[in-house]
């Protein structure tokens, strides 16, 4: 399917102005998972796949004990909670140093110092983190923050509330 996409774009493509063209192909990157279709001057019958690689490294259920929350008795006692991030780098090129990457354990360090500030508000910790770890990190592209509080104080049996944050820089 993406084959024939690209063929019939890049056959019919010079009849279109090359603004056009330029968002169309912009589109069509975005819709098959940043593949570009780039069409030569002359050849109309013949399309060139760009693939974009990407390179995720991330932190899995990192757990602390933390005192978020809008009641004061979450301030007081605490509550545990979980923290998933992953962040997105360009990933064209083999890596060989630790300085060529996101280090895991830099986002550790990152996450622990925002935990340990206080916030009324899950939505406001995953920002702070996001927002830290982009500033660490400038070549981040995208960023997933999501943070679980275990057995939020609701009157009722549930395992944990969630919040996610979803960032393409």
């Amino acid at each position: 399917m993406l084959s024939i996409v690209g063929y019939y774009f890049c056959r019919y493509a010079g009849a279109l102005p090359l603004l056009v063209q330029i968002v169309i192909k912009f589109f069509i990157a975005r819709i098959y998972s940043c593949q570009l279709f780039i069409c030569l001057p002359g050849h109309n019958f013949q399309s060139l796949i760009l693939t974009f690689l990407m390179l995720t490294v991330g932190l899995e259920q990192a757990t602390f004990r933390a005192f978020h929350g809008l009641y004061p008795e979450e301030r007081i006692l605490g509550n545990d909670f979980i923290v998933d991030i992953f962040v997105t780098i360009p990933g064209t090129r083999h890596i060989d140093s630790i300085s060529e990457t996101v280090n895991y354990q830099g986002l550790y360090n990152i996450v622990r110092k925002i935990m340990a500030i206080p916030q009324p508000l899950l939505e406001q910790v995953v920002y702070d983190i996001s927002d830290a770890v982009k500033e660490k990190y400038p070549e981040i592209q995208r960023s997933i923050v999501s943070l679980k509080k275990l057995n939020p104080p609701m009157g009722a049996s549930i395992r944990n509330s969630i919040v996610t944050l979803e960032k393409n820089y």
